[in-house]
């Protein structure tokens, strides 16, 4: 039987709404894993069984839909493959593979969001539920939260469409990029800049808390401008960037020029303090930032107090974090690159404590070799990274390499203690490092 929304008694409409959130919210996981965003939760006598999103990309699995993942957990957890008493509530209309699924195990009812005009399999293009001749009938209710289902789906395939444009962009001859194969185990890549002046035609990749290459988002809550340290690219702030969006905050994790999925010039002489500073202050006037929260971790301090310096209006505050790095983590120099004996997996595990076989994965990913490697090698941003500008506030916040992302967030939003407020160029014994 098929109940349309706006025939459902109240009760269970506002049943239908608060479970299809859950769902929703496992859609927006999976989106940020990079997934196809689809969410799904198995409910019995309104407790929620199991839910799970998306997984095709992650477990290699055609069959890892949201709806088959959540009734295997189900099923697992009620250890009964017939589920009669309980509910689905999916995001999109279920396929034809869901829908068997969904046929042997016997479910009362299905609950879904947005239609699917492609592969939808409940009314959009065939209707499987609608067979007289099944020896079980599933109760559909369709378009319960269409809405935000739909958008959430439109946004991804944006974003998707743009790193697709984005990944044909020709390359210039004196500059390299890392090949794509590399960031197999990172997170998604997110939008591309390639027209801003000071770049001339170089590709900047950053991150964001929202889609896509899009304006900054207007009337959210706290703004921050993330800036990596140089030991790592914009893969470090993925749990927090994940963190304040949670929170109602929007923030930017750019890959600087060198770095990440950025371009990478062959010459290290491109790398100059003021290029850098410019080309993120371009970026800032492009995406029509607001005043923001100026974040840089260990050597990115120095490029944070040139942007301050070139453009206060910009920023309301700077706060800088400081690992316990290990002396002779940076510069290397030129002999040393080139001895055999030398590995940027080994070099960070020696010189960064505390950092876990994941993150140094993926901070070693964008450098397969030593082309890639040396702006991050280099002393071209490190010049000025102790230079002191007397009476300007920095807050410190001393932090461990991998600082946990809902910490780090409580402190940059102000939710815990408080961090140490210096001027520029005083450094306590804790700086040491």
């Amino acid at each position: 039987m098929d109940l349309p929304t706006d025939h459902i008694p109240a009760p269970y409409a506002d049943r239908h709404a608060r479970w299809m959130d859950v769902a929703l919210q496992q859609a927006r996981q999976a989106a940020a894993e990079g997934e196809v965003p689809v969410g799904a939760v198995v409910v019995c006598d309104d407790e929620l069984l199991a839910s799970d999103h998306n997984r095709t990309l992650q477990n290699q699995d055609p069959t890892a839909h949201a709806e088959v993942l959540a009734l295997r957990a189900a099923a697992h957890r009620l250890g009964n493959h017939r589920l009669q008493a309980c509910s689905l509530y999916v995001t999109l209309e279920p396929c034809a593979m869901c829908s068997g699924a969904i046929f042997q195990a016997r479910l009362r009812e299905v609950v879904f969001g947005a239609a699917e005009p492609k592969t939808g399999a409940a009314g959009s293009v065939v209707d499987l539920f609608a067979n007289p001749v099944l020896n079980h009938q599933t109760q559909i209710v369709r378009g319960v939260r269409a809405g935000e289902a739909s958008r959430l789906l439109a946004d991804f395939f944006l974003l998707r469409r743009a790193q697709q444009a984005g990944a044909a962009v020709p390359l210039r001859d004196d500059a390299l990029r890392t090949p794509p194969i590399c960031f197999a185990d990172c997170p998604s890549q997110g939008a591309y800049v390639q027209d801003l002046p000071s770049l001339q035609g170089l590709r900047m990749h950053f991150q964001s808390t929202w889609p896509g290459a899009q304006a900054w988002p207007a009337g959210l809550g706290q703004a921050y401008l993330l800036l990596h340290p140089l030991w790592h690219w914009s893969a470090h702030w993925q749990g927090l960037l994940e963190e304040l969006a949670r929170q109602g905050a929007s923030a930017l994790a750019p890959d600087l020029i060198g770095w990440g999925r950025s371009d990478k010039p062959k010459k290290v002489g491109w790398h100059q303090l003021d290029v850098h500073a410019h080309s993120l202050l371009e970026l800032l006037e492009r995406l029509q930032a607001p005043r923001l929260t100026l974040v840089a971790q260990d050597q990115a301090r120095g490029l944070a107090l040139r942007l301050r310096q070139l453009a206060p209006q910009r920023f309301v505050r700077l706060v800088t974090l400081q690992a316990p790095l290990a002396t002779g983590l940076l510069p290397l120099t030129d002999a040393r690159l080139r001895a055999r004996s030398w590995h940027m997996l080994q070099h960070l595990q020696a010189h960064v404590p505390g950092l876990s076989a994941a993150g140094l994965q993926q901070a070693c990913a964008p450098y397969p070799d030593a082309g890639h490697w040396k702006a991050w090698a280099s002393a071209a941003l490190l010049a000025d990274a102790d230079s002191a500008v007397p009476g300007e506030a920095v807050e410190r916040i001393d932090v461990r390499a991998e600082p946990p992302a809902s910490w780090l967030a409580a402190h940059l939003l102000g939710q815990t203690g408080s961090s140490e407020v210096s001027d520029v160029g005083s450094r306590s014994p804790r700086d040491a490092a």
